[in-house]
C-alpha cells in the first residue's frame, strides 16, 4: 500500500501536460520553449528508482538536462531539423533505455507533443543561423616534431550566432585513413594532441568546426614530416674472451639501439689497431647484438678498438677507446668420456691437448691408472673384474709448461649384479580366465629396462618394484601360454624368468539332467543325476540348489560316480512344489548353470495290511478238517457213528 502511494505522489509531482493549440504555432516558438521548460522540470523531479542500468543517478539527470538545453539552443538558432533529430535519436532513445514506467510513459507523451510542434516550426520560421563558425587561427607545437613528440594542435574558433557545437581535429599519416579527435576547449582555445609517429612519415591535418545550427567550417591543410636528430644509444660493449690467448680471436658484442619510432640503426663498425694501422670491420646483427671478430695476434700485442653506430638519419654515436693485451692463459684441454654404468670392463676415451704440454694423469678415486706425455686421443681399456660394485670418480689432470692446469672428471657406477626378477602371480601351471592379474617384481639399483612378454605380446617399463598387469585373456584362444619376464640394467647385466599358464574361458557343459521319481510322493527322496564336461581346466565342483514354495534356497554338493554327478533331494511334504537347478564351476572359475526345474509332491499311496500267518494256518487246518470230516461221514454213513465223531471234533 505504501509503494502504491509513493508512485501516486511521484506521478503527481510531474508538471501536468499543457494543451497547445497547433494553429498558434506560427505566431512564435514560445509553445515549444514552454514545453521544453516543462520537460526540464519533469526530468529534475525523477526519483532514483525511475532509472535502470544507471550507477550515478545525479549524473544521468544532468546528462538529460544538458540534452534538453542543447535542443533549446538549436531551436533558438532556427536549426529545427537538427533539434528534431537530436530529440529523437539522442534524448528520446535515452529515456527509453534508462527510465522505467510509469515515469517513462509520461516523459514520452511530453516528448511526442514537442516533436509535433517542432515539425511545424519550419513552415512558419525561417532559419536564423546559416553562417558557419569562424576558425581564426590554427597553431601546432613543436613546429619540427620528432618521432617521440606529441604534437599539440590549438585552434581559435568562434561563432556569434548559435554558438560552437564541437571542433574536430582530423589527421592522416602518409595519405592513409583519417583519424578524428575531439578538440576540447581550454581558455578560449580548442586543443588536441596527435600521438607520436614514426620517423620520416608525412602527417597532414585539418580542423573542422560545427555550430549549433549544423553549419561547418574547415581550416586549411597543415602538414609536417617526423624527424630524428638523436644518435643511436650504445648501451653495452663486451669482448669475449676478455683476456684473449695468443691463438684466440676476439668477439666484440655491442648493443646499439634506437626507440621504436626513430629512424633505426643503419650500421655499426668496430675499428681496431695493432699499433701500426686502424682497420674497420662491419658488425653483423646476431640475436639482438652486433658482433664482429678481431683476429688472433701474437702474445704481448696491444690491441685498441672503438665502436661507431650510425642511424638512418645520419646521426652517429662513438664510444671510448677500449684495449687489451694478448696473453697465454689457455688451460690445457682435458676430456674424458666413459660409460656411466660399467660391468666387467669399459673403454675410456681420453683426449688431452696443449701447445706446451707437460703431462697428463688418469686416476680413479685418487689411484693412478695411466700417464700421458703427448697431446692426442687415447682409448684406455679399464678392467673392473677385481673391483666391487659401487660409485667411482674418474679424473684426468693435464698440466702445461706455463703451470696451467686443466682437468676433467666423471662419475661411473660399477654394477656386475644382474636384476632380480620374479613372477608372483599367477602361479606356474595355474588356470586363468577373463581379466587375469599378472603381478611381477623387478629389483635393481640401475635398471634400464623390464619387459613382460605373453607369447608375442610385450609390455616394457623402466621402474623397479612390484607391478601389476591386467591380461584380457578373452582375446586369446584357450590353451597353454608362456609368461616371460626379462630385465636388463644400465651396465648390460640381464636376467629372466618364465612360467606357463592355461587360459580357459570356456564354461563347462551340463547335459542329461534326470531325476527319479518324476512325481515323488510325500516324504520320498528324489535322486538327481547329471553329466558335466570341461575339456579345459576340468570340472571343479557341481552343486544342486533347491527350494520349495515355502522354504529358501538350500545347497547340496553333488558327487561324481561312474561318470555322473548325483545327489538326493530330501523328501518333502504332500502338495509341496520343489524348484531346483544345478551349477558347475571349472578350475579356471568358469561357470555354467541349468534352467530351473520343478516337480510337485503327491499324496502318499494307501498300503493293504498283510494277512496274519496264524490266521492262515488256522484256516488251512479248518479246511483240512472239513474235508476229512466229509470223507469220513460219507464212508461211515451206515455205521451210526456220525454223532460221536462230530462230538469228538467239537471237543477238539
Amino acid at each position: 500500500m505504501m509503494s502504491c502511494l509513493l508512485v501516486f505522489l511521484i506521478l503527481n509531482s510531474f508538471t501536468p501536460l499543457t494543451a497547445v493549440n497547433v494553429s498558434a504555432i506560427c505566431d512564435d516558438n514560445a509553445n515549444v520553449t514552454s514545453l521544453l521548460q516543462q520537460l526540464k522540470s519533469n526530468v529534475s523531479g525523477i526519483p532514483d528508482e525511475a532509472f535502470q542500468n544507471v550507477k550515478n543517478f545525479n549524473s544521468e539527470r544532468k546528462a538529460l538536462y544538458n540534452k534538453i538545453k542543447a535542443i533549446s539552443n538549436q531551436i533558438t538558432a532556427g536549426a529545427f531539423r537538427g533539434s528534431l533529430k537530436k530529440l529523437e535519436n539522442d534524448f528520446e532513445k535515452r529515456v527509453k533505455r534508462r527510465i522505467v514506467d510509469p515515469w517513462r510513459t509520461r516523459l514520452l507523451e511530453l516528448i511526442g507533443q514537442i516533436k509535433c510542434l517542432i515539425e511545424n516550426l519550419p513552415k512558419c520560421h525561417p532559419i536564423v543561423d546559416s553562417i558557419p563558425p569562424s576558425i581564426r587561427e590554427v597553431l601546432y607545437y613543436p613546429s619540427l616534431p620528432e618521432y617521440d613528440d606529441y604534437v599539440l594542435v590549438l585552434a581559435h574558433v568562434t561563432d556569434c550566432w548559435s554558438g560552437v557545437a564541437n571542433v574536430t581535429l582530423s589527421y592522416s599519416v602518409d595519405s592513409g585513413e583519417s583519424v578524428n579527435l575531439t578538440m576540447y576547449k581550454i581558455d578560449d582555445l580548442y586543443r588536441a594532441e596527435i600521438p607520436p609517429q614514426h620517423y620520416g612519415l608525412n602527417v597532414t591535418f585539418r580542423v573542422y568546426a560545427f555550430d549549433n545550427a549544423g553549419n561547418m567550417a574547415v581550416s586549411q591543410t597543415y602538414s609536417y614530416v617526423v624527424g630524428d636528430s638523436r644518435p643511436p644509444v650504445i648501451s653495452y660493449v663486451e669482448r669475449v674472451p676478455s683476456v684473449p690467448n695468443y691463438n684466440e680471436t676476439v668477439f666484440v658484442y655491442v648493443n646499439a639501439t634506437e626507440p621504436p619510432l626513430a629512424s633505426g640503426v643503419e650500421k655499426v663498425i668496430v675499428s681496431y689497431s695493432n699499433g701500426t694501422e686502424w682497420i674497420n670491420e662491419s658488425m653483423r646483427l646476431q640475436n639482438g647484438l652486433y658482433v664482429a671478430e678481431i683476429p688472433a695476434f701474437p702474445y704481448g700485442t696491444l690491441i685498441e678498438y672503438v665502436i661507431y653506430a650510425f642511424d638512418n638519419a645520419s646521426n652517429v654515436a662513438v664510444t671510448q677507446i677500449y684495449s687489451y693485451s694478448v696473453d697465454d692463459r689457455f688451460l690445457p684441454v682435458a676430456i674424458i668420456d666413459a660409460p656411466k654404468y660399467i660391468s666387467e670392463s669399459a673403454t675410456l676415451d681420453i683426449y688431452i691437448h696443449d701447445d706446451n704440454l707437460l703431462f697428463g694423469k688418469l686416476t680413479v678415486d685418487g689411484e693412478t691408472l695411466a700417464y700421458f706425455n703427448q697431446s692426442g686421443s687415447y682409448a684406455y681399456m679399464w678392467n673392473t673384474t677385481g673391483i666391487s660394485d659401487g660409485t667411482f670418480t674418474l679424473r684426468l689432470d693435464v698440466y702445461d709448461k706455463a703451470d696451467n692446469h686443466g682437468w676433467a672428471e666423471c662419475e661411473v657406477i660399477i654394477d656386475k649384479t644382474a636384476p632380480k626378477v620374479e613372477i608372483e602371480l599367477p602361479k606356474n601351471g595355474s588356470y586363468v580366465n577373463g581379466l587375469a592379474i599378472i603381478q611381477v617384481n623387478v629389483e635393481d639399483l640401475n635398471l634400464e629396462r623390464a619387459e613382460l612378454t605373453i607369447n608375442n605380446s610385450s609390455y616394457v617399463w623402466t621402474g623397479t618394484g612390484t607391478f601389476t598387469y591386467v591380461w584380457e585373456t578373452t582375446r586369446n584362444d584357450d590353451g597353454w601360454y608362456t609368461i616371460l619376464l626379462r630385465a636388463s640394467d644400465k651396465a648390460g647385466n640381464e636376467n629372466q624368468t618364465s612360467l606357463e599358464v592355461f587360459v580357459d574361458n570356456t564354461a563347462p557343459s551340463l547335459v542329461n539332467l534326470t531325476w527319479s521319481p518324476l512325481e515323488p510322493s510325500a516324504g520320498e527322496n528324489v535322486s538327481v543325476t547329471i553329466q558335466a564336461f570341461d575339456y579345459g581346466s576340468g570340472v571343479k565342483n557341481v552343486t544342486l540348489w533347491f527350494r520349495t514354495d515355502e522354504s529358501k534356497w538350500q545347497r547340496l554338493e553333488m558327487n561324481l560316480k561312474d561318470g555322473n554327478w548325483t545327489c538326493l533331494i530330501p523328501g518333502q511334504n504332500e502338495s509341496r512344489i520343489v524348484i531346483f537347478y544345478i551349477e558347475c564351476y571349472d578350475n579356471a572359475g568358469n561357470y555354467a548353470r541349468t534352467i530351473e526345474e520343478i516337480y510337485a509332491v503327491k499324496a502318499a499311496q494307501t498300503q493293504q495290511q498283510p494277512f496274519p500267518l496264524s490266521w492262515l494256518l488256522l484256516i488251512i487246518i479248518i479246511i483240512g478238517a472239513a474235508v476229512t470230516l466229509t470223507t469220513y461221514i460219507f464212508r461211515h454213513r451206515r455205521k451210526g457213528t456220525l454223532g460221536k465223531t462230530v462230538a469228538l471234533l467239537s471237543l477238539k
